[in-house]
């Protein structure tokens, strides 16, 4: 049986998790070495919507990244109900999510042409601090649930 703590902590977790997320669309991603262009720097929000588009230039790797977002959705409701493949999912998230940083380049045409990612940006960080948060507050709760009903026993 599910007590109030759990739920209480998991709803808390979730909606930090989610203020962290919108605060990222508000920041830049990252920034690239493009020809012509200092300020070449990527959307938070236009990559979080658009960024499956990556598959279509031929991006997969990108594309199998930025499903670290529907992932994160899917694990942030089934976490809200208790299920512990949450917990699982959110991890996948944040596994992806760090994939990312390990990239080098990044398809930036339809043509299929790469650019260098120079740096990663606060939209990138608060991105992936959401999924952080998701994941070890989701952990955290699940952990004092177990305990709080240990001792009930």
């Amino acid at each position: 049986m599910r007590t109030n703590k759990y739920s209480s902590c998991q709803i808390i977790v979730s909606v930090i998790s989610i203020a962290i997320l919108i605060c990222s669309f508000t920041q830049p991603a990252f920034y690239i070495d493009r020809q012509g262009s200092q300020d070449a720097w990527s959307n938070s929000l236009f990559l979080f919507f658009l960024g499956w588009l990556f598959l279509l230039g031929g991006g997969l790797i990108p594309f199998l990244i930025w499903l670290a977002n529907p992932i994160y959705f899917l694990s942030l409701a089934l976490s809200l109900k208790g299920k512990k493949i949450g917990i699982y999912l959110s991890l996948v998230s944040v596994i992806l999510a760090i994939i990312f940083s390990l990239l080098e380049s990044i398809i930036t045409s339809e043509s299929g042409a790469h650019s260098k990612i120079v740096s990663l940006e606060l939209g990138y960080k608060l991105w992936l601090t959401s999924f952080l948060v998701l994941s070890f507050g989701t952990i955290i709760c699940k952990y004092f649930n177990d305990d709080s009903n240990s001792q009930n026993l």
